[in-house]
């Protein structure tokens, strides 16, 4: 019908519109910003082992829970503030190295996760009802993508991690992690009510 986001039409009778729609249903993360229950600031080289890590696009980097000084053990989260609320029905966590359970460089790797998400700030002490549980499997891919089977808004979206990572130390690590949306939303409204009903 048009190209334009807004399409007005004051002519009469009956119509049929047919909108055609093309997305990328990757989220946008710009302004995004991250938090983790521990990170590990300084052994991981400049600019690297940091929270903020997991939304750079930069899959050479990645957040590392703190293993200097002190070396917490599990559980680990990472929690993402995007600013405003969001809906999302599917989430991508990417894992460190070559997706194998090994030892160095994919140490940290994530084994059970529970995804939360909520308008307000996330209590790691009082959680919510998960939206999503689940383990990944380490067959030498990093991407590990879930469709959550339904469509959930929130503003801020917690990863928590219980266990032990997939070579059975007490890190925990990832890449990047992405949420995804297949839907639109449209709405259709008149000015005047007795114009007739819209589906």
């Amino acid at each position: 019908v048009s190209t334009l986001p807004t399409i007005s039409d004051n002519s009469d009778g009956d119509k049929t519109y047919v909108a055609n729609f093309q997305k990328d249903p990757k989220l946008d993360r710009t302004g995004w910003t991250v938090t983790a229950s521990s990170q590990e600031a300084s052994g991981e080289g400049a600019g690297n082992g940091v929270a903020s890590c997991i939304v750079d696009d930069d899959l050479g980097t990645f957040w590392h829970s703190q293993w200097q000084g002190t070396e917490p053990g599990y559980p680990h989260w990472f929690m993402i503030d995007m600013k405003s609320s969001k809906s999302f029905d599917a989430f991508e966590y990417v894992s460190r190295g070559t997706g194998t359970s090994d030892a160095g460089e994919n140490n940290g790797n994530i084994v059970n996760y529970q995804i939360y998400v909520s308008e307000t700030e996330i209590n790691p002490n009082s959680l919510p009802t998960a939206v999503a549980t689940g383990t990944f499997s380490y067959n030498g891919s990093r991407n590990h993508k879930v469709e959550l089977g339904k469509s959930v808004k929130g503003r801020y979206v917690m990863l928590y991690t219980t266990g032990q990572s997939a070579n059975g130390k007490v890190n925990a690590s990832c890449s990047e992690f992405y949420l995804y949306s297949s839907s639109f939303e449209v709405s259709v409204s008149a000015a005047d009510p007795t114009m007739g009903s819209a589906y």
